[in-house]
C-alpha cells in the first residue's frame, strides 16, 4: 500500500504527522494480558510495518492472540492531538 494514500481528504487546518513506519509489536506470554505498551519483556517482539497486518510477519501467520503495539512520537507544540487509525481490528483496544 502506498504510505501516502488516504481514504479521506487531509485536514486543511491542522498539521498532519504520519505515524507510518515500524511499530514495536510485542506478544505477551500465553495466558497473560498486557494493556500497558511500555510494560513488556524481551523476547517475542517484532518490528511491525504500518500500514499492514501482522500476518505479514512470517512467525505470526497463524498467530491468534493478544499483541501490544507501541509507537513513540513527539509533538512540536503542546495541544490537542487526533490520532487516526486507518485499519484496526474490531476486537482491538486503542
Amino acid at each position: 500500500m502506498n504510505s501516502s494514500a488516504r481514504l479521506f481528504p487531509r485536514h486543511s487546518i491542522r498539521e498532519v504527522q504520519s505515524l507510518d513506519g515500524d511499530l514495536a509489536l510485542h506478544l505477551p506470554p500465553e495466558g497473560e494480558t498486557k494493556l500497558d505498551p511500555l510494560d513488556r519483556e524481551p523476547g517475542r517482539e517484532f518490528a511491525y510495518p504500518v500500514p499492514s497486518v501482522w500476518e505479514n510477519i512470517p512467525e505470526l501467520v497463524n498467530y491468534r492472540g493478544q499483541a501490544v503495539a507501541c509507537r513513540v512520537f513527539s509533538l512540536e507544540k503542546a495541544g490537542r492531538v487526533q490520532v487516526v487509525f486507518r485499519g484496526v481490528s474490531h476486537t482491538a483496544r486503542v
